[in-house]
């Protein structure tokens, strides 16, 4: 397996996870910097010959720079690069931002760098084993084609599933990570504070509906969303979605919204598999204009 020397400007949860996940995996990890360099002392002692620095004038030459700061700080951390002496001649130097392009790098371009991103489709929360989850993610990497190139056989080496996407599409790629991810997210905090309503703790309602969400998980990766859709939508029962919206509308009026603007995606998703219903599916939609005027 070829290997190769590494810098990471900034060590935050993906990039500490990038870095060990490298580490264990035989690369050289020669540089990690920024602002909080300080407050890595674990991080230290696991890479005694690794430079800490918050300097951006002198690095030890690497192969393939990451930077996996916020999104907000990429264009600024690319400026103090790109005005200070550092040879960036043929070095890949990519993001991690889901939302942004190689575009932001531009200026990196001009010195000489190779310039990409590439973002895991996967959600790292600060752990010491999240180095583990590179293995079976998915990697969309667009940007230079020999940055691109290399990137996709670096991250195959760590057991991921690297593809390619052009730059212009790189918004709706992040848009359908964060529906899905984050939204879903979001849901279970809608569904613990409803059954909050009624008296269950939190505790308790992850206990009642994480296994709910585990199962649909695991449905969903045995066959396309239209196929494994259930609940009363799906099913056409007009009366139990009914009882919703006047529930919403009584006990949480500002979730009437979320939930009419998700029913209508799960009604798409129903006229593909049981156009029988179509309709209670046709009522199902005029309870949802009823209550939007309401709301």
């Amino acid at each position: 397996m070829e290997t190769y020397s590494i810098g990471i400007i900034g060590p935050g949860r993906v990039g500490k996870a990038l870095l060990m996940a490298l580490k264990h995996a035989g690369h050289r990890i020669q540089l990690v910097g920024g602002r909080n360099t300080d407050n890595l002392e674990t991080l230290k002692a696991e890479l005694p010959e690794t430079l800490f620095t918050s300097n951006y004038t002198h690095w030890p030459p690497v192969d393939i720079l990451f930077i996996t700061v916020p999104d907000d700080a990429i264009e600024d951390v690319a400026d103090r690069i790109s005005r200070s002496k550092v040879n960036l001649r043929s070095v890949i130097v990519a993001h991690t931002s889901g939302a942004k392009s190689s575009d932001l790098l531009f200026n990196l371009r001009e010195k000489g760098a190779l310039v990409a991103s590439i973002h895991p489709a996967r959600s790292f929360a600060g752990l010491p084993d999240d180095y583990r989850k590179f293995r079976g993610s998915a990697f969309a990497i667009e940007g230079d084609p020999q940055a691109a190139a290399v990137l996709s056989r670096l991250f195959s080496s760590l057991g991921g599933i690297p593809f390619q996407i052009p730059t212009e599409a790189k918004p709706l790629y992040h848009l359908a990570c964060v529906m899905v991810s984050n939204y879903s997210t979001a849901l279970m905090g809608s569904g613990l504070s409803i059954l909050e309503q009624i008296g269950i703790p939190r505790p308790k309602g992850k206990v009642i509906l994480l296994p709910l969400l585990q199962t649909t998980v695991q449905n969903l990766n045995a066959a396309d969303p239209e196929q494994v859709l259930t609940g009363p939508i799906a099913r056409g029962d007009v009366e139990t979605v009914k009882t919703h919206l006047e529930n919403l509308k009584e006990k949480n009026p500002r979730r009437i919204q979320v939930y009419i603007s998700l029913g209508r995606e799960t009604l798409n998703l129903a006229r593909k598999f049981a156009p029988d219903h179509f309709e209670k599916y046709e009522l199902i939609e005029k309870l949802f204009q009823e209550f939007e005027v309401i709301s």
